[in-house]
């Protein structure tokens, strides 16, 4: 599929400390129930789906997480079990589709990584979230680098213990709902879960502490891989990335209010529903406009001082 060159997402975790519980012995990692392979459906239209196990194939912990060892460590405390991805090229070359699930030990594990992912969606190429009708927990965004060109749109959601992310590339601005629709098959058609919920350590069994025992890590929050791709001049290559590295940050912004209503112009506060800050940064639809802290929509009626 030409050369592939991989772009990846700098991460912000936080560990939790370690808690004793009850003495237990480890039972053997759980398989998720159906394969994870089969909950990944073929786009609709013309694509193939590629052949490199590179972009199509079981993923480990370790595959997920590269050489970043702290991404593997929370992996690791997260409960991952299993991770499987696909991909397909369109006939045109010029659109994919990469489809990626992870099974979890539980819900709360899986919710904790698309709560990381969530706060991992902003850079300099977002310009506006999308929405899919339907899906449970669905978040998404839609980017745009005019400049190569690229355009892609990526989402994510939960089913069960189960963390799905779909994304949809193409080198024109003519994705339309290709990766929403294809979120809502993909989540229609999901089990409920891979595991099963008696098995998930929230829903596991707590002996009282005097019984002595193992310490097991609990964590909160996760490690996240943003889908980054590179469109070739004659095909389209892509790989899921797995080592973070640094993106270029949204411009630091305007000094808001608490309640994120009012900015300070160096004298006196500012109603941003009727005066934005100068130089704001905005999306490039220039719907959004950056307020240091989220991409909010911009107000009727107003102006930049």
């Amino acid at each position: 599929m030409g050369k592939v060159i991989r772009l990846t997402v700098s991460l912000a975790v936080t560990a939790s400390a370690a808690i004793v519980l009850a003495p237990v012995s480890l039972a053997a990692q759980p398989t998720p129930t159906p394969s994870l392979s089969t909950m990944l459906l073929a786009p609709s239209g013309s694509y193939t789906e590629s052949t490199n196990p590179q972009e199509d194939g079981p993923l480990s912990a370790a595959d997920y997480a590269g050489s970043d060892t702290n991404a593997l460590n929370q992996l690791r405390r997260d409960g991952y079990v299993q991770g499987y991805a696909r991909t397909w090229l369109g006939q045109d070359q010029k659109h994919l589709v990469v489809e990626e699930v992870i099974a979890f030990g539980g819900r709360r594990d899986a919710a904790s990584w698309l709560s990381t992912f969530k706060g991992m969606t902003t850079s300099q190429y977002l310009v506006r979230p999308i929405a899919a009708d339907g899906v449970d927990s669905y978040f998404g965004a839609h980017y745009a680098d005019p400049s190569r060109p690229l355009y892609f749109d990526v989402g994510a959601f939960l089913k069960g213990n189960d963390f799905f992310t779909i994304s949809a590339v193409s080198e024109a601005d003519d994705l339309g709902d290709t990766a929403t629709s294809q979120a809502q098959r993909t989540f229609d058609a999901a089990p409920a879960y891979s595991i099963s919920p008696n098995q998930w350590p929230e829903n596991a069994m707590r002996i009282p502490f005097n019984l002595g025992g193992a310490a097991l890590p609990l964590a909160v929050g996760g490690s996240v891989v943003l889908l980054f791709l590179l469109l070739g001049a004659v095909v389209l290559a892509v790989v899921l990335t797995r080592r973070p590295a640094q993106v270029v940050a949204a411009a630091e912004g305007p000094l808001m209010s608490q309640d994120g209503r009012y900015w300070w112009d160096g004298q006196a506060w500012r109603d941003t529903n009727s005066d934005l800050p100068p130089d704001v940064l905005k999306s490039a639809d220039g719907y959004y406009w950056w307020d240091s802290r989220s991409w909010r929509p911009v107000p009727p009626n107003t102006s930049s001082s």
